[in-house]
């Protein structure tokens, strides 16, 4: 009876440090859980809200013709320049241009009818040279066009050409202009073409599923 008694107390102790150690393996799998969880949330973010940019320069070009010269842009650094808006080429029968078309109806707004390109010229130049703004951008959009630039070390100049009437007399309004650099995400920049972003939110995607690895084999398990 004593040993029966003895075996039945040893039993109990286990069961009480086998609950103990089952306590310990819970709080280090939630502990572990949330550091990976942790380390995925901004590669998450990154993929999900975007790029993220440092603002570094910001200016209005004026359809007056005078350049406007920005900082200096680092050797060997990439930058993305963003032109946002429209001016009139000829105001009083409001005519308007953006960096890259015009357009011929004189409806004073910001959605266009219709618009062109003056040949290979672009409105808006960047140290004296003519610069592909890329597709059409309406006033849906904002009339935005970006591309992007290798810095060497100097600062660049940007200037509206009225390739129209080269009267600027009758010019009105202005361009905005920003500069930016990419920022780094764990230690990888991150440009704002789709396949870093896919890859990153691959990446994110699959720490974020093996932070719940270890809770749910812990579930099966009791």
């Amino acid at each position: 009876m004593v040993r029966g008694k003895i075996f039945i107390h040893q039993e109990q102790i286990g069961g009480v440090e086998c609950s103990i150690l089952k306590s310990r393996l819970t709080v280090a799998s939630v502990v572990f859980s949330l550091m990976l969880f942790a380390v995925s949330l901004p590669l998450v973010g990154a993929a999900l809200l975007g790029t993220p940019e440092h603002l570094v320069w910001q200016g209005d070009v004026y359809s007056s013709g005078v350049p406007v010269t920005s900082l200096v842009l680092e050797q060997s650094v990439p930058y993305r320049i963003v032109a946002q808006g429209m001016w009139f080429y000829d105001n009083p029968n409001s005519l308007a241009a953006d960096a890259q078309y015009f357009t011929n109806s004189s409806l004073d707004t910001w959605d266009w009818l219709n618009h062109f390109q003056n040949d290979s010229h672009s409105f808006l130049q960047i140290d004296g040279q003519d610069v592909d703004w890329g597709p059409f951008s309406n006033g849906d959009t904002g009339h935005i066009y970006s591309l992007y630039y290798t810095g060497e070390d100097a600062s660049i100049a940007f200037a509206i050409v009225d390739w129209m009437d080269q009267n600027t007399a009758n010019n009105v309004c202005h361009l905005h202009l920003r500069i930016y650099t990419e920022a780094t995400v764990g230690g990888h920049i991150v440009d704002s073409s789709p396949p870093d972003a896919v890859n990153v939110l691959a990446v994110g995607v699959l720490l974020a599923s093996l932070a719940m690895v270890p809770i749910v084999v812990h579930h099966k398990k009791t």
